[in-house]
């Protein structure tokens, strides 16, 4: 081990989950562990860890990274998420100083509280869906815009599932809207494409969404961003 012991375990590390995770995971996970790397840099230089070596470090260690984390008002989510990666690459050195940590120093765990953020009223969702039916095909921006809360509303298709929606993949009748939804929340794993029902409500949004878009194409004048690529 060289001067910064946490740095050389992650650069260790790292490359056996290389093929095992997503890159964009991977280069978070660095970000995070080198973060956290420095902060036991620096509790080490001034004595309040006994090491900054992964493979030495003691749940007292982990206690005091956990006070100094929370002396720095970092919400508790974003502490327990370091935690997370820091027994992951722990654990892969075969130290298990994060678990013992929890069970030692139980009180000391930060604490997760769960709000859910209250729905729209109907009211509300009924303004927007009424004004998108009002906003002229010819108004791209306005139709983005109010098309894409629509369908958010009318199907239940989360983010990511709306950004990668194509105009291929809709059948649309008079009174009928079904779209294919093929990268979804979960593909590398739990997830599986599947056909989302558009609600009655959505489906005239819909079809004036893909007019403007149809016409928005052949005038090649603004890129579409958010969802239904054409």
């Amino acid at each position: 081990m060289g001067r910064y012991p946490f740095t050389d375990c992650i650069n260790l590390y790292l490359p056996v989950e290389d093929g095992h995770t997503s890159a964009e995971t991977l280069a978070s996970t660095q970000r995070r562990l080198v973060q956290i790397g420095r902060i036991f840099h620096q509790l080490k230089a001034e004595g309040k860890v006994s090491t900054d070596n992964p493979r030495k470090i003691m749940p007292q260690d982990i206690d005091a990274f956990v006070g100094y984390r929370k002396k720095c008002k970092i919400k508790n989510t974003t502490i327990l998420k370091d935690l997370g990666y820091l027994s992951k690459m722990l654990t892969y050195y075969d130290n298990e100083a994060v678990s013992k940590f929890k069970a030692k120093f139980p009180a000391h765990m930060p604490k997760k509280y769960q709000k859910c953020a209250s729905s729209m009223e109907e009211p509300v969702v009924q303004r927007i869906l009424d004004r998108a039916k009002e906003i002229p095909v010819s108004n791209w921006k306005m139709m983005e815009a109010y098309g894409l809360v629509s369908l958010a509303i009318c199907t239940g298709f989360r983010p990511k599932e709306l950004r990668m929606l194509f105009a291929k993949n809709v059948l649309l009748s008079k009174n009928f809207a079904e779209i294919l939804a093929v990268y979804v929340k979960g593909e590398d794993s739990y997830g599986v494409e599947r056909w989302v029902t558009v609600h009655l409500d959505g489906v005239e949004i819909l079809r004036k969404y893909l007019d403007a878009g149809l016409g928005l194409r052949s005038l090649k004048k603004e890129r579409m961003r958010y969802f239904l690529l054409f």
